[in-house]
C-alpha cells in the first residue's frame, strides 16, 4: 500500500516517515470511511495536525455550548449584582441584630450602661428555673395561639365557604370582614378597651338590656375575664384577614368537583370537610404558622388594652420582655427572653409542619 512497506532492509523509522511524507488515497469507500474518522477530530480533543484543542466543537472557548456557558455565567453575575443591596440591608437590619440580641443575652447590661458583665447561661437558667412570671407570660402566649387555630381558622373557613356561593353582597361583606386589619391595633385596643367599660361600655349596657343584671364582670379589670376579653378583640381582627385569604383559595377550586360532591349526596358540612379543607391543606398549613407566629409577636394590642394586667393575667412573652427591657432595664435579661421566644416558635412551626406534612410547593414527595 505504502512504498515504504516493500522495500526489504527498510527500518520502521523510515516506514512511518514514507507513511508521513507520501499517504495515498484509500482504495475502496469503507477505507475512505475509517480514513475520515481517524482524520476527524473528537470533539473535547485535539486536532489531528497542530494539536489544539478544537474550539468551535468543545464549547471552551466559542462555539455555541460556549457561548451558552458565557450567558449563562453573565445572567449570573447580573443576577448577583442586583440581589446584593437587598443582601445588605438584610444582613445589616435583620441578621446583625438579631446575632447581636444572642450575644447580649449572655450578659448582665442595663442597656445604657458601657459596663457589661459576662455571666455565660445564667439569664436562661434564671428564665427557665426562678422566674414564675415568664412561665405565666408563655403560658398565655400559648392560649392565644391554640385558640387562634382552633377558633380563627375554622371560622373563617366557615365564612368564606358560604361568602364564595353566587350570594348577592359577597365581595361586600368579605370587605366588611377585612376592615379591621386596615385599623390600627392601637386604636382597635383603645376604642374596645371603651367598650369593656364596666360602667360605660357598650357591651355591659347591652348585657343590661337583655335583662343579664348580675352578669356584668369588670372585664380587663377582672383577672377571671380579662384575658377571655382580649381573646375576644383578636379573633375579630384576625379572622377577617383568614377570611379574605380562604376565598382566594376557594377560587382556583374547579367548581365540578363541588358539583360532582351534590352528586354524591355530601351535604354542605361534609363538602367543607371532606373535600374543601383537604383541597385547602396548603393553605391552612399557611395560616397555622401565621397564627402561630403572630401570637408569640404579638404586643401592641395587648399593651394598649392592658399593659400585660391585672396580676400578670394577659402578660405574653413580648409583654412581659418590653417591661423587663424598658422598665427594669434589664436589656440582657430581655435578650434572653427574645431568644427564648424565637427558638420555642421556631420548634412549634416545625413540629406542626411535620405533622400536617405539606407537599413542597414544586410537588414531589411530601415534607
Amino acid at each position: 500500500m505504502f512504498a515504504g512497506i516493500t522495500t526489504p532492509n527498510g527500518s520502521a523509522g523510515a516506514m512511518r516517515s514514507s507513511e508521513s511524507a507520501a499517504p495515498t488515497r484509500p482504495a475502496g469507500g469503507a477505507s475512505a470511511s475509517k480514513s475520515g474518522e481517524a482524520a476527524k477530530p473528537r470533539e473535547g480533543g485535539t486536532t489531528a495536525r497542530t494539536g489544539r484543542i478544537d474550539t468551535d466543537r468543545t464549547g471552551w472557548a466559542g462555539g455555541p455550548r460556549g457561548d451558552a456557558v458565557e450567558r449563562r455565567m453573565n445572567d449570573n453575575r447580573v443576577a448577583y449584582a442586583l440581589l446584593l443591596p437587598a443582601l445588605v440591608i438584610f444582613g445589616v437590619f435583620f441578621v446583625y441584630p438579631n446575632l447581636e440580641v444572642v450575644y447580649l443575652s449572655l450578659f448582665n447590661w442595663a442597656g445604657i450602661s458601657p459596663q457589661k458583665a459576662f455571666i455565660g447561661l445564667q439569664n436562661y437558667r434564671q428564665l427557665f428555673s426562678e422566674d414564675p412570671v415568664f412561665a405565666k407570660a408563655i403560658l398565655n402566649t400559648m392560649i392565644v395561639a391554640a385558640q387562634s387555630v382552633l377558633i380563627q381558622i375554622p371560622v373563617a373557613l366557615a365564612v368564606a365557604v358560604a361568602l364564595n356561593r353566587k350570594m348577592r353582597g359577597g365581595n361586600f361583606f368579605a370587605t366588611v370582614f377585612f376592615l379591621p386589619m386596615v385599623i390600627s391595633l392601637v386604636a382597635v385596643g383603645m376604642v374596645w378597651t371603651w367598650m369593656y367599660d364596666p360602667t360605660m361600655g357598650t357591651i355591659n349596657l347591652l348585657i343590661d338590656r337583655l335583662g343579664l343584671h348580675s352578669f356584668q364582670p369588670a372585664w380587663l379589670g377582672d383577672p377571671a375575664t380579662a384575658l377571655i376579653a382580649v381573646l375576644i378583640t383578636i379573633n375579630w381582627i384576625y379572622i377577617g384577614l383568614y377570611v379574605v385569604i380562604f376565598l382566594s383559595g376557594l377560587k382556583s377550586i374547579p367548581q365540578s368537583v363541588f358539583d360532582s360532591a351534590k352528586v354524591d349526596g355530601l351535604s354542605e358540612f361534609w363538602t367543607t370537610l371532606k373535600v374543601t379543607a383537604p383541597l385547602l391543606k396548603e393553605v391552612i398549613a399557611v395560616l397555622v404558622v401565621m397564627s402561630i407566629s403572630g401570637s408569640f409577636k404579638s404586643f401592641d394590642l395587648i399593651w394598649s388594652m392592658t399593659g400585660g394586667g391585672p396580676v400578670n393575667a394577659t402578660e405574653i412573652a413580648t409583654t412581659y420582655l418590653y417591661r423587663k427591657a424598658f422598665r427594669y432595664m434589664q436589656s440582657g435579661y430581655a435578650s434572653a427572653i427574645g431568644v427564648s421566644i424565637f427558638l420555642i416558635c421556631l420548634v412549634i412551626t416545625v413540629v406542626q409542619l411535620r405533622m400536617m406534612r405539606v407537599r413542597p410547593a414544586g410537588g414531589g414527595e411530601e415534607a
